[in-house]
């Protein structure tokens, strides 16, 4: 399922899990081999952008690199700690 099909308010029938790197060819290798075990997936290339789709989608989980150009990944990671809506995000 792609982020553009996923909504926070549609049901899940899989867990999902953003990932969030700058490196494409990462976060194609790591989403085939979460979509291959059952998980759906949505990608971020870059902290902003994870904040933001972490808000609309609420993942089950988020898998991060903790150097990005721009935005640590710690920084974002507190970002998204720091928003109700996405507090108990893990």
């Amino acid at each position: 399922m792609s982020e553009d099909q996923l909504t926070a308010t549609t049901p899940r029938a899989r867990p999902l899990v953003l990932i969030v790197d700058d490196e494409k060819n990462f976060l194609e290798i790591v989403s085939t081999k979460l979509r291959a075990i059952g998980l759906d997936t949505a990608e971020a290339r870059n902290g902003k952008e994870a904040v933001r789709i972490a808000a609309e989608l609420v993942p089950d989980l988020v898998l991060m690199d903790i150097h990005m150009p721009g935005e640590m990944g710690t920084d974002v990671a507190l970002a998204i700690k720091e928003n109700p809506k996405t507090k108990d995000i893990k």
